[in-house]
């Protein structure tokens, strides 16, 4: 029997055996990513079963181990895909059923699924974790016509507002939604009765889609009906947002908000330590997320909170997340914060707490700094200025900052402006978006703590690949919490064991954590009882040039960045440069007993000492020249190699784009420096530990090449 013979067969075994209606089959299914499914059966608007036609003879016997056959896996992903609750694997003959449960291993079902238990079936009294899986593939068939259709992503969001609105009894929406203009006079009617729907975004938002004529209001109707048919709004919260992340991840909106990740969102509402009563401003909402989780904690209703989103869409994703929560929304206002005249409209406005992730890397012009620049300062430091303006005299303000900008020498003015205005800790968070390599940290800056030099700098990063609505789930965040929680009641927290936090006063106005807590690692470490020097004052330290590689790749040979590692120089036969290129740059240059340093590339921070030879050095390497006699160049290069000091100078790396070291920080690096036999003891281990490296690396190789001869001799023909 081929595949259409066996097809055939399905279709009859499912409307004469089972009872399906010949109108719920639909042969040949193409789905948005060009899979195509033999058979389908929908009901209510989506597919319930996938059905495929396929040979079963090199499936294995064990029914055990169906759930893990490749073949099954693979239609249970396209049914998952689709939106299908359940699964037929058939040659014709033999009838396999599955749910296609989302854990990986799908269920087997032990009798089929005829059209009466599909039609009974909903009326059931479903359990939570059934509740929440039938919505989830109700968003997923959703999202599936969506594709189909080719509809605005902006769509998604209306569809999902709406049906929200209906629950919570305002009809007004869906039915502007499926009557288009003819709704106008409706919609004026009835806002009167809800005034704060009109800052929802909902006009705005869908006269934006019906400029893109890609939505019409069939598939309107068709979707609300879809989701009226599910469990959606009957799920808490904490059960309904991840299944909203399941489209904002699929959907990125056309404003281009980043969706702020769960675990971070519930970290910056837990470091703004929300008191009942305390009224809170999310200055830049984003796509809601930070907003929610304020909502999560249950601590403030929708009457304390003021929302900014800079787009209606935004707005709207707001308005879905806060809708989960009850039919009541907080105050949400459609522009740009900044904008002299809303921001002159708004200045009574003053909040207890004020949450904010600015736009990243952007320039805004402003009145109030026409000495700076013409006006011009970083999105970042905008948003700062403006929230300073609405914080209350004794109120907390808690912010997500590049790291570029709290380390580099070049942005003081940001530097000063949160010092002058309260700061207390500093946490990095890493790079926390992903396919960004973009790090960050959340700032607490408050009014009402003392004025004190030190800082809390915390090391709070996620390195797990899930999010997180509960970020004292993630390892270390608890630790870091309560430690933080001590130092603003100015409890004496002591040395950190783990490592992730420290207490210290700001060198040169650097604020990225990373230096501190290097630093007090380094003191925990046995070379912390050596005495310390400084690296300018034993060597002098200088940088190369912009030497060019050669276009024909001949000439002088010098030493790139991706030529130095640590303790070794691997010089790439393409590093080369024209002679007149080298003549330009007379004084960088490296010889013998020089140490070159790397600050960029792969191997940023490594140090190799040149033993002999002289080399031509790029302007991203650095020179290090010993003239102190305390100190042997040997051990010198060995340290700065060590996790004593290498630690510290990555940590003091910065750049918003790509990391590098600067003359400043690698010049003021601290270096252990003990007495001069002790220094020739460990240049006499490294040296012996290098040599026998180097007798196993000769070794291998000479095994590879017997080998090789091995394997060659034995394709001759010669045993003997």
């Amino acid at each position: 029997m081929n595949e259409s013979q066996a097809a055939q067969r399905i279709h009859t075994y499912l409307t004469h055996e089972l009872g399906y209606p010949t109108e719920l089959i639909q042969r040949e299914y193409q789905t948005s990513r060009n899979t195509r499914l033999d058979l389908v059966v929908m009901l209510n608007g989506r597919i319930q079963i996938v059905c495929e036609a396929k040979r079963l003879d090199k499936l294995p016997q064990d029914p055990k181990l169906l759930p893990f056959d490749a073949l099954v896996r693979q239609i249970q992903f396209a049914a998952i895909e689709v939106g299908a609750r359940f699964f037929l694997v058939s040659d014709g003959e033999q009838m396999l059923w599955f749910e296609s449960d989302e854990s990986g291993r799908p269920l087997r079902l032990a009798v089929p699924k005829t059209y009466r238990d599909l039609v009974d079936g909903g009326s059931d009294s479903q359990s939570r974790t059934s509740r929440i899986a039938g919505v989830r593939r109700t968003l997923r068939n959703m999202l599936e016509h969506s594709r189909q259709q080719r509809w605005s992503p902006e769509a998604l969001v209306l569809i999902l507002y709406a049906h929200l609105q209906r629950r919570h009894g305002r009809e007004i929406f869906c039915e502007l939604l499926v009557g288009g203009s003819d709704s106008q006079a409706a919609l004026a009617a009835t806002l009167s009765q809800w005034p704060d729907a009109s800052n929802t975004g909902f006009m705005e938002t869908l006269a934006f889609v019906a400029r893109q004529d890609l939505t019409s209001p069939r598939a309107y109707e068709e979707a609300l009906d879809l989701l009226d048919a599910s469990a959606l709004d009957k799920l808490v919260p904490a059960d309904a947002l991840p299944l909203l992340d399941d489209i904002l991840s699929r959907y990125p909106t056309s404003s281009g908000a980043t969706r702020l990740p769960r675990w971070i969102a519930d970290l910056v509402v837990r470091l703004a330590d929300i008191n009942l009563g305390d009224r809170v401003l999310d200055l830049h909402c984003g796509l809601g997320n930070l907003s929610a989780a304020v909502r999560l904690a249950g601590t403030t209703p929708p009457s304390h909170m003021t929302l900014f989103a800079r787009h209606a869409t935004d707005a709207m994703w707001a308005c879905v997340q806060q809708l989960a929560f009850g039919a009541e929304l907080p105050s949400i206002s459609i522009g740009d914060p900044l904008d002299s005249a809303r921001r002159a409209h708004l200045q009574g406005g003053i909040a207890d707490r004020i949450l904010v992730a600015p736009p990243f890397g952007l320039t805004v012009r402003d009145e109030r700094f026409s000495d700076r620049r013409g006006g011009v300062l970083s999105s970042e430091e905008a948003y700062l200025h403006h929230a300073l303006e609405r914080l209350s005299p004794k109120g907390r303000l808690v912010a997500l900052l590049p790291n570029g900008p709290l380390g580099s020498p070049d942005r003081s003015q940001l530097r000063e402006l949160l010092l002058r205005n309260g700061l207390q800790a500093v946490l990095d968070v890493g790079t926390f978006q992903p396919d960004s390599g973009v790090a960050a940290s959340i700032v607490v800056l408050d009014k009402s703590a003392p004025s004190r030099d030190a800082l809390f700098f915390a090391k709070a990063q996620n390195r797990q690949q899930q999010d997180s609505f509960d970020c004292t789930s993630l390892p270390g965040l608890p630790h870091v919490l309560q430690r933080f929680g001590s130092w603003m009641q100015n409890h004496d927290i002591g040395n950190d064991d783990l490592g992730l936090t420290a207490t210290a006063t700001p060198a040169q106005g650097v604020l990225s954590a990373g230096p501190y807590l290097a630093r007090q690692a380094q003191r925990q470490l046995p070379l912390a009882s050596f005495e310390h020097h400084s690296l300018e004052s034993l060597a002098l330290v200088t940088k190369g040039g912009a030497i060019r590689r050669s276009k024909n790749a001949v000439g002088v040979v010098f030493i790139g960045p991706g030529a130095v590692r640590p303790l070794e120089i691997q010089l790439d036969a393409l590093d080369r440069a024209d002679d007149a290129e080298v003549q330009r740059y007379p004084k960088a240059v490296a010889g013998e007993g020089d140490i070159v340093l790397n600050g960029l590339s792969t191997y940023l921070g490594a140090a190799a000492l040149i033993e002999n030879g002289q080399f031509p050095i790029n302007r991203h390497i650095f020179r290090i020249r010993v003239r102190n006699a305390i100190v042997l160049p040997e051990y010198l290069a060995i340290a700065i190699n060590s996790r004593y000091v290498h630690d510290l100078l990555i940590a003091g790396a910065g750049g918003s784009v790509m990391t590098m070291l600067r003359s400043e920080v690698l010049k003021q690096v601290l270096i252990p420096v003990p007495p001069r036999d002790v220094q020739v003891e460990i240049v006499r281990r490294v040296a012996l530990a290098k040599e026998e490296r180097d007798v196993v690396e000769r070794s291998l190789q000479q095994k590879e090449q017997s080998l090789s001869v091995l394997v060659r001799d034995l394709d001759l023909g010669e045993t003997a």
